[in-house]
């Protein structure tokens, strides 16, 4: 699963079909050389509207948690700044 930060619907650089056409070619790209990308989350909010999903909050880890019927502890992490692991 990925759990994505994408402000950049909310400050207007992009809409959400454009999220879904770039999380399909990722999909692809994956699938090409043989992996599955599953879930995959985002948050659309920009950094200071106070939302429940952007990382470093763990509202997408909980929908992913849910989805998988894991437990929240069960969940690996790995982010590409230490500011998601706030």
């Amino acid at each position: 699963a990925i759990a994505t930060n994408q402000s950049g619907i909310a400050r207007g650089y992009y809409d959400i079909a454009t999220l879904d056409a770039m999380h399909a070619r990722l999909r692809t790209l994956v699938a090409e050389q043989g992996g599955e990308v599953g879930l995959v989350v985002y948050c659309p909010h920009g950094p200071d509207e106070g939302c429940d999903c952007r990382k470093p909050k763990p509202g997408m880890l909980k929908i992913i948690a849910e989805h998988y019927k894991v437990p929240l502890a069960g969940i690996w992490f790995v982010g590409d700044s230490l500011g998601d692991l706030e």
